[in-house]
């Protein structure tokens, strides 16, 4: 078995948020503009429903993404639109470099 070389990358702080930027403008441009327009609209959305609740947005629980689907659902929101705000919330949460709350297993049933 050949041996895998160790490198070490040790980074500066400045290298590091450079990366980090870098990394969040890449994943900015690779959305098409109307994807980040309705992304950017529903984390406005949950962000306001959040602190009208005095909750937590960012992080979140997976139970504060559970009331927020009920609420929307009681509301008569498609289908679609929850799967968007989902994909949304999860989004804003990977891109903040926080775990996803939408992935957790009681709130995926």
């Amino acid at each position: 078995m050949t041996e895998v070389p160790s490198h070490s990358y040790s980074l500066s702080i400045d290298q590091r948020e450079r990366l980090n930027q870098q990394i969040k403008h890449y994943i900015t441009q690779s959305q098409a503009e109307n994807t980040r327009r309705g992304y950017q609209s529903d984390w406005r959305h949950f962000s306001d429903w959040c602190k009208a609740q005095s909750v937590n947005h960012l992080p979140c629980s997976p139970e504060t993404v559970a009331y927020y689907l009920s609420y929307l659902a009681d509301r008569g929101y498609k289908v679609s639109t929850l799967q968007r705000r989902i994909s949304s919330i999860s989004m804003a949460h990977k891109t903040s470099g926080y775990p996803s709350p939408t992935e957790d297993p009681g709130l995926r049933t």
